[in-house]
This record gives structure tokens, sequence and C-alpha cells, in this order.
């Protein structure tokens, strides 16, 4: 093995631990986090009058046709993950709250963000884009080009050469190919973490601007606790936060927002 592939290799090397240690420290900054109990009249909300606001919401964003179903699973789904297009479903999980506004602001705010996208909103396509479909791209690539690059490292070149010199198998054996594109990919997948947050402050204005009225006229007696639950959702300004979920239930994880993936 040249001193090129040595360096490659323990670039590759150093990009996975990368990773690892972003997801660790952003495990232990969200165990950090402490939620702030909204104290207000409204400590409580039946299940009828949430039934209700749903009901109402689905008629204000005209999407009637969806089936809304809340609380039927504990088991986490990103904001972005919550729409089923063919059975024109929205699975939103249970997540018990310190306060009203944040399971009101968590409900609208799943509810709002899929029925854009299933309404094909260009915003809201744009940032399912940018923070699932290609991030997903860029995995596939990067570790199946990891893998690869590390068997190669390990083969007997010079005897598979000999049995089969055909100039492809030379070309990959002699450039390190798989080296080039995983740490290409690492290099866009850290790029893209970072840009996705310069996404949020947008999605939030725009939530906020077109869910306005509702929450004047159909929400009146929570409007405090939803108006205090937005506050803290923009105070927080990641987008794509990558944790460790060891336990994917509701009930082991810090609320961050309606729109942080965790």
């Amino acid at each position: 093995m040249d001193s090129l592939n040595k360096i490659l290799l323990i670039a590759l090397g150093l990009s996975l631990i990368s990773l690892i240690t972003i997801r660790i420290f952003n495990t232990f900054s969200l165990n950090k986090i402490i939620i702030h109990e909204i104290n207000t009249a409204d400590s409580n909300i039946s299940s009828s009058k949430i039934d209700s606001i749903i009901s109402k919401f689905m008629v204000y964003l005209r999407a009637e046709e969806i089936n809304v179903l809340y609380g039927e699973t504990e088991s986490y789904y990103r904001i972005n993950q919550m729409l089923n297009k063919r059975k024109k479903q929205i699975v939103i999980p249970k997540w018990i709250m310190p306060s009203v506004g944040y399971e009101l602001d968590y409900i609208l705010a799943s509810i709002w963000f899929n029925v854009k996208l299933y309404q094909k909103d260009k915003d809201i396509k744009r940032i399912q884009l940018i923070v699932k479909w290609i991030p997903l791209f860029l995995y596939i690539i990067y570790y199946s080009t990891l893998i690869t690059a590390i068997v190669f490292s390990f083969l007997n070149k010079a005897s598979i050469i000999k049995e089969n010199p055909s100039k492809f198998l030379i070309f990959l054996f002699e450039k390190p190919i798989f080296e080039f594109i995983s740490i290409t990919a690492f290099l866009f997948i850290v790029t893209l973490m970072f840009f996705s947050n310069s996404l949020k402050n947008g999605l939030e204005e725009k939530y906020e601007m077109e869910i306005i009225q509702f929450v004047k006229n159909e929400c009146d007696s929570y409007n405090k606790d939803i108006s205090i639950a937005r506050i803290y959702s923009k105070e927080f300004n990641k987008l794509d936060f990558k944790v460790f979920r060891f336990n994917s239930k509701t009930s082991n994880l810090k609320f961050v927002g309606p729109f942080t993936l965790l």
C-alpha cells in the first residue's frame, strides 16, 4: 500500500470518527437542555378539545381529505416522516409535554408541515429534499464506498490482477477512486448538516405567518401558551440535530420544538 492510499484511509477513518463525535456531542447537548413549564391558567386540555382543534385546522388548511392519527403510537417520528401519501394519513406520535402550549404547537406544526408537503408547497418540498433525500443519497454513497475502500485495501491486488488482468480492474486497484468518492460525500454531508440549520428560521416564520389567524380564531384560550412555545422553538437554532436514539419512544426524548429533527 503506497503512502497516498494510507493517508486517504486515515482520512476516511477520521471522517467516520467525526460523524460519530457529532452525534455524541449532540446527544450530550440534548440531555442538558431544560424544558421550562409554561405557567398559564390553561394547564390541561382534553382529548375531545384536541380532536376539535385538529378537525378545524384541517378545514382551515383545506385538507379535509387527509386523516390525522394523533396519539396512536409512542414511537418517535421526525416531522418529515409522518405523512403517508398513499393512505392520505398523517401519523403523529403521542408526546407527553410539560405544558399545553408545547403540545398544541407540536400538533399544529406537524399537521401544517405534512399538509404542505402533501399539497406540494415548493418551500416545504425544498426543505424535504435538503434534510431527507439528499442526505440519504450521500450516506448511501459514503458508507458503500467507505466499506469498498477498506475491503480493497486488504485484498491481494497483485494476485487478483494476475488472475484477471482487465484494464478496469487494474484502474480500480491503482487509483484510490473509492476513497476520493467517500471523502467527497463526507464533506457534502457535513456541509449540508450545517447549511440545513440556516433554513429553520424561514420555516418557523412561514409556519407562524400561515397559522396566526387560526390560532386567534380557534385557539383563543391557548393563544398565550402557543406564543410562548413558539419562542422556545425559535430559540433552538438546529433543524437537523443528529443524536443517538437508544430508545425511540417519545417518552425518552426531550422536546426541542416541532421542527428540530432528532
